[in-house]
């Protein structure tokens, strides 16, 4: 009997033995690595250990793939909102390819502490899963974040205040980011028969450089002379977009601020000069109402 047991043991060590990936040990080392850096909030280590063509899959509802450098940004957005920020895991789990062979990636469950950075007020513990699959160079190539990113950042939302008193601020809607969207994508291609659908005739704005105005026409053309300014310095169009999240200031204020109407767009991008640019869109019944950019070079 003795005999059998041990034969029973030694086949089941072979299984897990032919069953198994060389290169899991390492790859765990390296993603545990990444919590122990975003913890200590040295972004610039971290991203050392990412490959330049990362995929990361981001925890919104409705959210595209990003970037590396989008991913970055991401994680600059936490580290500003949330202070003390813990990772406790559960488990750590080998990951497999579509036909259930083990391939060296790596998977977590686990539960996220933190403390809202402007009160110091602790966040609810978050409960979370996430994987991370490698290249042939060791680098993570894919990496997805599973949790729920709506009520994290309700919970800090919420606790908000505005310039008025009494007024809050909370967490605004997908719609709204939606327009954004659609107002980046028109803005880039220099589409101006969809961005004039999507501008109020009253939309007041005020770019980077000071320039201000009032109306859809002077917006479209204060674009073209950006565009032909930097085409003219033999500079590339374009940008990449960070992050964009919506809220709303609200209150029980009589008459109703004017901040109140519809809800703002928060938006982060790294222009092709190199500089960040953090931008506020008022949005309301479809429409851009209201614009300011800020610009922090490089």
């Amino acid at each position: 009997m003795k005999n059998l047991v041990y034969l029973l043991g030694l086949f089941a060590l072979m299984a897990v033995g032919c069953n198994s990936n060389p290169k899991y040990k390492t790859n765990l080392a390296i993603a545990k690595k990444t919590f122990e850096l975003f913890q200590a909030e040295d972004l610039e280590t971290e991203m050392t250990l990412f490959s330049e063509d990362l995929v990361y899959t981001p925890p919104s509802y409705g959210a595209e793939d990003l970037s590396k450098e989008e991913f970055k940004g991401l994680l600059q957005m936490y580290h500003s909102v949330f202070d003390e920020i813990a990772y406790t895991p559960e488990v750590w789990l080998p990951g497999t390819d579509n036909e259930g062979n083990l391939d060296g990636s790596v998977r977590t469950y686990g539960t996220w502490n933190s403390k809202n950075a402007r009160t110091g007020e602790q966040i609810t513990p978050l409960r979370s899963y996430h994987f991370f699959n490698f290249n042939d160079q060791g680098e993570i190539i894919a990496q997805g974040d599973f949790f729920d990113a709506t009520g994290l950042l309700t919970s800090i939302a919420s606790n908000g205040f505005g310039p008025f008193e009494g007024q809050k601020i909370m967490l605004g809607s997908q719609k709204t980011v939606d327009i954004f969207n659609k107002i980046d994508k028109a803005w880039l291609k220099r589409d101006y028969q969809t961005l004039e659908s999507l501008l109020s005739e009253k939309l007041t704005w005020k770019n980077s450089n000071g320039e201000s105005g009032v109306g859809a026409k002077t917006f479209n053309k204060m674009i073209e002379k950006e565009y032909q300014k930097i085409k003219a310095d033999g500079k590339d169009w374009g940008w990449t977009t960070v992050y964009a999240f919506a809220a709303k200031p609200t209150s029980s204020i009589d008459p109703m601020p004017s901040n109140e109407y519809g809800e703002w767009v928060n938006a982060q991008f790294t222009g092709s000069d190199g500089n960040m640019y953090i931008d506020w869109y008022q949005i309301d019944k479809g429409k851009l109402i209201s614009y300011y950019s800020a610009k922090a070079p490089n």
